[in-house]
Order: structure tokens, then C-alpha cells, then sequence
């Protein structure tokens, strides 16, 4: 189906101060679901929210090091967000922060300190529309630890926007966001390969409307054990520039449940989600109940000590009733 986005409601003249709200989580240990205190996510007036940003951090035990002990470390496979506004989900499952959005910026997902022994990823989402909320209501944040790494994490959480003004008069539907993700089991990279392919229940619409699809989203990381630090396996992403070559053993494979061939034959990871923004830009309508099916092999050719992760989500937005 052609995609045409539904029109944008008359803003401009409404807009008023910005406005920044922020919570944080002390801690999120392996395997752990949690929200912040939520308190201060409420404003008493009406608001858009055109950017929220995710910043993770995980302390380091050893008593030396150097940031470059620990190359383009990144949380984004360890840490889910799932959002979620009056009752209405924005995300079909906890989605990896590394999939709210195109990345533009690496370096901020891999920034490193050795003064205090911390590790600091930072993920922004820029959302393509505004989000509107209600004057009151919260939209609600909940993190979730994968538990791929035993660390525990401090996290926060920051939605930047603007407060509307009081007399704003909120539409009946408004249009969020959906993220449908799909994360296949850490492939061992042992020599063997494995295979996943993805169901209905993974990269699709499962509403009873039209989803108006953005993107699809990959995101390939290995893990090691870094020489010196037995006891920490860490996550960094496979780059064009790995000796290892983990991409050019990792292959994709696109269809949906239309009958449309999207990627025809296995392709290379990143011949399909390219190195720098990580997506496919597929702007149409999903109809109800529709779906992609996302097959991922990796593993034919042994490394040791490593093992692969790739991610995978949905990109949209839909039509909500108040």
C-alpha cells in the first residue's frame, strides 16, 4: 500500500516554554525489570515531546586500566526501554535502547572514563513527529537488563519538548509510536551456524489498524573476554574494520507476510543495515495483523572466545483514540 503519512496537528501557534523532564534508576541488575520514580516525568500543562535520550552507565571493578582496555564498550545490547502513554503501548516488548532510533552519532554510544571507574553509552531517540501528551498524564518509562552481562547499571531517562499552551485544545487520536523488536539467541561463534528466523509475533502490526512503518532497524555486536579482565565480557559492535570479519559471516534474509521478497537472498549484515545508520528505510503501511519475516545465520566460521548478538526492530507509528 502507498505510504502517506497522516497530517500533523495545527502546532505552532500553540507552543509554548521548552521543557526538559528527567528520572533516573539508582540501579538495574541482570535479568531485572524496573521504572524509575515517575514523579518527575509529570507536567501539569499539555506537552510535546520531540526527543527522548537514554544514558547508561556501568561501573568497572578493576583497580587499573585505560580506556582503551575496553574499545567501543556499548550498553545497547544489555539495556531495554519500554515506553508507554495512557494505558497504550508504544513498544511490543522491551526494545534495546541501540533500536528507538537511526544512529547518527557512534561516539556517544561509546564513551569511556577511567578517572572514577565508570563506562557512560548514550542513546537519543529523535522522534520523527511530536509526541503529544496530556496535561498530567506520564508518559511512562520501564527498563529492563537483558542479563547478557552480570553488571549491574545506573540509568536515566530525559524527555526534551515543549509545554502547550493551557488552552490547547487535544485531539481525540493522536499518533505514537510502535516498535516491534526481535533479538535471535547469542549465536557461539564455534564454526557450526545457526539459524533464526523471526515469527508473527515479532516484526509486525499486531493492532487493528494500519501501522505507518519508517524503518527496520540491525544491529550486529560481538562479545569477548578483554585480556586482563577475565571476569568482564563485554559487548562492542562489529565494525567494516574487524579482523574477525564477524559481519561477513552474519547474513539477513527479508520477507513479509504479504508475499513480498524485501531482501531475496542471504545478503551480508551490513550489505543490508549499513555501518553508519544501522537501518532500511521502508516508509508504507502495514496493514493489521501483517508482519515481516526476518531470517539471521551466523557462526560458520569459528572465533574464540566470541560470541554474536544482533538485534532487530520495527519502526512506526499508528493511530490511537483517546
Amino acid at each position: 500500500m502507498p505510504f502517506k503519512k497522516p497530517a500533523r496537528p495545527a502546532l505552532a501557534s500553540m507552543i509554548g516554554n521548552p521543557i526538559l523532564l528527567h528520572a533516573s534508576l539508582a540501579t538495574l541488575e541482570a535479568g531485572q525489570s524496573r521504572s524509575p520514580n515517575v514523579v518527575s516525568l509529570r507536567h501539569k500543562y499539555a506537552m510535546v515531546i520531540r526527543e527522548i535520550r537514554v544514558s547508561c552507565r556501568m561501573s568497572i571493578t578493576s583497580s587499573s586500566y585505560s580506556p582503551g582496555d575496553l574499545p567501543n564498550c556499548v550498553a545497547a545490547p544489555v539495556i531495554g526501554l519500554s515506553l508507554s502513554l495512557l494505558g497504550q503501548p508504544l513498544m511490543a516488548a522491551p526494545v534495546s535502547v541501540g533500536l528507538l532510533d537511526k544512529i547518527r552519532d557512534h561516539g556517544i554510544e561509546r564513551e569511556t572514563s577511567n578517572d572514577i571507574g565508570y563506562i557512560y553509552s548514550t542513546y537519543v531517540w529523535r522522534l520523527s513527529r511530536p509526541l503529544l501528551v496530556p496535561a498530567g498524564a506520564i508518559l511512562q518509562p520501564t527498563f529492563t537488563h537483558f542479563g547478557h552481562l552480570g553488571k549491574s547499571y545506573t540509568l536515566n531517562i530525559s524527555y526534551l519538548g515543549n509545554e502547550l499552551h493551557k488552552n490547547f485544545a487535544f485531539p481525540r487520536k493522536l499518533m505514537l509510536p510502535w516498535i516491534s523488536p526481535w533479538t535471535p539467541p547469542v549465536v557461539s561463534l564455534s564454526g557450526t551456524e545457526s539459524v533464526y528466523t523471526s515469527n508473527e509475533k515479532d516484526l509486525g502490526n499486531p493492532h487493528g489498524g494500519p501501522l505507518y512503518v519508517e524503518r527496520l532497524m540491525g544491529r550486529l555486536y560481538r562479545t569477548r573476554y578483554q585480556t586482563g579482565y577475565v571476569d568482564f565480557l563485554h559487548f562492542f559492535e562489529a565494525e567494516a574494520t574487524d579482523t574477525n570479519a564477524i559481519w561477513r559471516q552474519s547474513k539477513v534474509r527479508l520477507s513479509d507476510s504479504l508475499g513480498n521478497r524485501v531482501v531475496r537472498a542471504d545478503a551480508y549484515f551490513y550489505n543490508v543495515f549499513d555501518f553508519t545508520s544501522h537501518t532500511i528505510e521502508l516508509a508504507h503501511v502495514l496493514p493489521a495483523g501483517a508482519f515481516y519475516s526476518m531470517t539471521f545465520k551466523c557462526g560458520g566460521t569459528a572465533v574464540a572466545n566470541n560470541t554474536a548478538l544482533a538485534t532487530f526492530s520495527l519502526n512506526g507509528w499508528r493511530e490511537v483514540s483517546l
